[in-house]
């Protein structure tokens, strides 16, 4: 019973403690009897299986013994500021939710906020944690420290399983460009391209510089870096002549082909491509469209007229050598036939022999050499004319026999600011005949409108031409009245200014049209306007009239409605001085 009580009489706070430390034991038994899986870890096996506590610490403790852990980096070549190294380790905290402690945060001390940092919040167990930073601090000066701004008095935070090495190559991704870098081995320390990467060298890359007849070596070339033909080869350019003086090859279209054979550096030219001369009478030799040529002794043969028929056509008939004749056209080996020579029957007229060119009309046919009598295939001569109804059923040839005049009510005037359609019924009854303005429409003139408004628009001075001009519009009819012959009231100097008014600029898009202060001018009104002798000077009921000073926009303050502070009294003549004040309306009684 007095055990029992005894160990109740324990605080909890103490168990606590007590219970991770014995759980955390066993952990780092656990973790010596296994496998190293740090490899390049720096820190001895006894100084990496901790645990190490937290507890009693105070902000800049060391948590790990300084001697050992300097020794172990000064050994290391590769702990340098500026190298980039990595801490991983195994966290567990007693520290609960309602512990007065914050989470604990631990770090190398250097910079100036230290390095490879890491917070072990409150509660975890076995936390894995692990974190990257480049070092800021020599060997010597270097320790792991409690970074809490708070001491560590009763919940413990225990460390195991640390491992600190530098940073490797695994997973670096600068080994750029490809073709000139590939990278080295994972397990190699560092983290930049000059420790993960490996130089590529052409003399290491399969069939370098092949096909060998477009691509020789560089020079130095087992000493020249890359791994692309560009890097590491010179190209064998088509020689100039290669395809020089032979009629089946020619040149490659663009530069910087390779090769030495017409294969390589020139493209086939086929007879398919080869327009045979008319002029001479050749023909395509060959059906093959592989064949290669590009003259008419390699593509075609000589025709003769003797295969040609003439009568295929009924404007041509054979000539009287013809079979005698080289050829194959109908120029060559075929003579015209004229419509002179043929006599058209009814339903159908002759056409006119001879064309306005004064050639002749070439043809022996009613289709070449005649037209049909109807109106339906003939059109009216004037755009003022329509063609009859039924068209294709009346004979005739001219606009008496096949064409109507076109009425007015189809008509629509050119301008509806200068004409108006007159009524399309005429005096007679009979719908008005017209096409045109003059003939449908009635002029709108100039001289009956009225320029309004007077201040922008102005009558034309030139009175004939205002008899002759049709409009109904100020821009037909009038003239325009411009702001910038226009100052506005008050700037007797013109220079767009008065103490009322803003004179408006014209811009390169846009001209003011008017002769008026508010067509041509801004107002300044006495809202926009504040006085600098505020006790000489009352604002005026209306704050929108016009004026930009004191005396437009004020009325004056006058010393007879001041009252003076005793014991001085107003000055003589104080309904004209002006002043709101002791010193602008007062006497002291001495004077």
């Amino acid at each position: 019973m007095k055990a029992t009580a005894a160990w109740q009489a324990i605080p909890w706070l103490l168990i606590a403690p007590l219970a991770l430390a014995a759980k955390i034991s066993s952990k780092v038994l656990l973790a010596e009897m296994a496998p190293d899986s740090c490899v390049g870890n720096v820190l001895p096996p006894e100084l990496a299986a901790g645990p190490h506590s937290a507890i009693g610490k105070a902000t800049k403790n060391p948590i790990l013994d300084i001697t050992a852990l300097q020794a172990v980096l000064k050994a290391s070549a590769f702990w340098k500021i500026g190298k980039i190294w990595e801490l991983k380790l195994t966290a567990s905290s007693s520290r609960s939710e309602t512990s007065p402690s914050p989470d604990a945060m631990f770090a190398f001390p250097g910079g100036p906020n230290g390095f490879l940092h890491f917070t072990v919040p409150r509660g975890v167990v076995d936390m894995k944690i692990s974190t990257t930073s480049v070092v800021n601090s020599l060997a010597e000066d270097t320790s792991l420290e409690y970074f809490s701004p708070q001491a560590d008095t009763s919940d413990d935070v225990v460390l195991t399983n640390l491992c600190l090495r530098p940073k490797t190559c695994e997973g670096f991704t600068g080994c750029v460009p490809v073709t000139e870098w590939k990278s080295g081995s994972s397990d190699t320390p560092g983290w930049s391209r000059g420790e993960c990467c490996v130089q590529r060298m052409c003399k290491d890359q399969e069939d370098a510089c092949m096909p060998a007849n477009e691509w020789d070596k560089v020079p130095n070339f087992d000493l020249q870096t890359g791994s692309t033909h560009d890097r590491c080869c010179l190209p064998k350019k088509c020689p100039t002549d290669v395809c020089a003086k032979d009629s089946k090859w020619r040149p490659k279209p663009g530069t910087g082909h390779r090769g030495t054979s017409k294969e390589e550096c020139c493209e086939p030219i086929f007879c398919a491509e080869f327009n045979c001369p008319i002029s001479t009478a050749w023909g395509k030799a060959h059906a093959d469209a592989s064949a290669q040529g590009s003259t008419k002794e390699e593509c075609c043969f000589q025709m003769q007229c003797a295969d040609f028929n003439c009568s295929v056509s009924e404007i041509w008939t054979d000539k009287k050598d013809k079979a005698d004749l080289p050829g194959r056209t109908f120029p060559e080996c075929c003579d015209h036939l004229y419509c002179e020579d043929f006599e058209c029957k009814i339903p159908y007229s002759p056409k006119k022999a001879i064309l306005p060119d004064g050639t002749k009309l070439r043809g022996a046919s009613s289709k070449h050499c005649c037209e049909e009598l109807y109106c339906k295939d003939y059109n009216c001569s004037s755009e003022k004319l329509k063609k009859l109804e039924n068209s294709d059923a009346i004979v005739g040839h001219h606009d008496e026999e096949c064409c109507d005049a076109k009425l007015c009510e189809v008509w629509t005037c050119s301008s509806t600011t200068k004409w108006v359609p007159k009524p399309t019924i005429g005096d007679s009854g009979k719908s008005l005949e017209g096409f045109s303005d003059e003939e449908c429409c009635e002029p709108v003139m100039c001289e009956s409108f009225d320029c309004s408004p007077a201040s922008s628009w102005k009558v034309l001075g030139n009175a004939t031409l205002l008899k002759l001009l049709q409009g109904s519009t100020v821009e037909e009819c009038c003239e325009p009245i411009y702001c910038k012959d226009y100052n506005c009231s008050g700037d007797h100097d013109g220079d767009g200014e008065s103490t009322t008014w803003y004179k408006k600029v014209d811009t390169n898009h846009h001209r003011y049209l008017g002769s008026t202060d508010e067509e041509c001018c801004v107002a300044r009104r006495c809202n926009q306007f504040n006085t600098q002798f505020p006790d000489k000077f009352k604002r005026k009921v209306d704050k929108n009239i016009l004026g930009s000073t004191d005396a437009e926009c004020y009325d004056s303050r006058l010393c007879i409605d001041y009252c003076c502070k005793a014991p001085k009294k107003l000055k003589p003549n104080s309904q004209k001085i002006e002043g709101n004040s002791d010193e602008a309306c007062c006497l002291s009684p001495e004077r």
